[in-house]
C-alpha cells in the first residue's frame, strides 16, 4: 500500500510551509528564465511565466483532490495533505518547460496532468521494492518528462496544435529534440550520480558514523528477526494430529486418575 511507504504523521504545518517556500523558488526561477528585461516583450513573458506557474500548481492540486478521492478513494487527511502537496508541486515542475510559450488554459492542461503522472507514477513505484518515501522521483523525474515532452505540443506559437500543416514539420522536430534531451541528461546524470557515489562509498564518506552505527544495528535486528522465522520448526499435518492425540490421551489419564482419588477417598470416608 502507497501509504505505508509514507512518512509518519509528525508537522503538516511544516510540510505545507516547506511547500510554499518551494513556490517562491518556482516563481523566481519560471519568471526570471526568460533573462532581460530590457527588450520589447520581455515583461510580458515574465508576466506570463509566473502566471503560468501559479495555474498549473492550482491545477495540480485540485487534479491530485480529485484523483485520490474518486480513483485511489484515500481518506487519510494527513496522507492526502501530502499527496496534494507533491501534487501541486507536480503541475509547477510539468510547467517549467514552457511557462512563458503557453496559454493560460495551456498551462491548466499541463499542470493537472502532470500531477495525473505524479500519483500514477508514486503508486507504481510504491509496488516495487525502491523506496522514494517522499516521492522526490514522481514529482521531479516523472512531472518533469511530461512537461518537456508536451512543450512542443502546446506552444501557443510554434506547437504542433497551433502550428498549421507548414509548421508540422519543424514542430515534430523540436518534439523529437526534446525527447533526445531528455535521453542524455538521464543518462548524464546516472553516470555522474553513480561515479560519485561510487567514491564515497570506496573513501567510507557515503554514510556519516551514525547514520553506520544505526545502519549496523537494524540489519542485526533483521537478522535476528529471520534466524527466529526459519528456526521455528514448521510441523506436517500428521505431527500435529500426533501431538493432538497424546495431548487428548495425557488428558483422560488424568482425568482417569483423578476419578481413582475421588472414589478412594469416598470409599475411606464410608468406611469410618
Amino acid at each position: 500500500d502507497v501509504e505505508e511507504h509514507a512518512i509518519p504523521q509528525s508537522a503538516p504545518a511544516l510540510v505545507t510551509l516547506g511547500f510554499f517556500i518551494l513556490m517562491v523558488g518556482f516563481f523566481a526561477f519560471n519568471g526570471s528564465s526568460q533573462g532581460a528585461m530590457s527588450s520589447d516583450g520581455d515583461s510580458g513573458a515574465v508576466a506570463r511565466a509566473v502566471m503560468n506557474t501559479g495555474l498549473s500548481c492550482a491545477a495540480g492540486g485540485l487534479a491530485t483532490i480529485l484523483f485520490e478521492r474518486l480513483v485511489h478513494k484515500k481518506i487519510n487527511d494527513y496522507y492526502v495533505l501530502c499527496i496534494v502537496v507533491n501534487g501541486c508541486l507536480g503541475g509547477t515542475v510539468s510547467i517549467c518547460a514552457s511557462a512563458n510559450v503557453v496559454t493560460t488554459y495551456g498551462a491548466l492542461i499541463i499542470g493537472a496532468t502532470g500531477a495525473i503522472v505524479h500519483c500514477v507514477w508514486a503508486i507504481t513505484l510504491h509496488k516495487t521494492p525502491i523506496e522514494d518515501p517522499v516521492d522526490a522521483t514522481a514529482v521531479h523525474l516523472a512531472s518533469g518528462i511530461w512537461g518537456v515532452i508536451l512543450c512542443p505540443f502546446m506552444d501557443k506559437e510554434n506547437g504542433i496544435f497551433y502550428c498549421g500543416y507548414d509548421g508540422q514539420y519543424d514542430a515534430w522536430r523540436q518534439l523529437g529534440v526534446n525527447v533526445l534531451g531528455l535521453v542524455i541528461i538521464m543518462l548524464y546524470t546516472a553516470f555522474i550520480t553513480f561515479f560519485l557515489f561510487t567514491v564515497l562509498d570506496k573513501a567510507k564518506l557515503f554514510r556519516s558514523h551514525q547514520e553506520n552505527l544505526e545502519h549496523a544495528e537494524a540489519l542485526r535486528l533483521h537478522e535476528e528477526e529471520l534466524r527466529g522465522i526459519h528456526a521455528e520448526p514448521k510441523k506436517s499435518i500428521s505431527s500435529a494430529f500426533a501431538d493432538a492425540v497424546m495431548t487428548s490421551e495425557s488428558e483422560v489419564v488424568v482425568r482417569v486418575e483423578s476419578a481413582q482419588e475421588q472414589s478412594v477417598i469416598k470409599n475411606s470416608s464410608s468406611f469410618v
